[in-house]
């Protein structure tokens, strides 16, 4: 599947950039879906790069994640 991010941020955009591209992990979020389903709690999303891998309860971190 195609990226669309950038490949390259200009350094006015770096002023705002916390993290650059890598491999994150977000835990313990509450997920919309936005189908009507009721909501997750308590979920993990795995992001490498600008992709999302992964979504769900207790994933285990790869090593090398950041954990936000």
């Amino acid at each position: 599947m195609p990226s669309f991010g950038q490949e390259k941020l200009s350094e006015e955009t770096k002023a705002f950039v916390v993290h650059e591209r890598g491999t994150y992990v977000l835990q313990n979020l509450t997920i919309v879906d936005g189908t009507g389903s009721p909501a997750k709690t308590n979920q993990d999303i795995i992001i490498v790069n600008d992709i999302i891998k992964q979504t769900g309860a207790d994933l285990p971190v790869p090593a090398g994640a950041t954990v936000i």
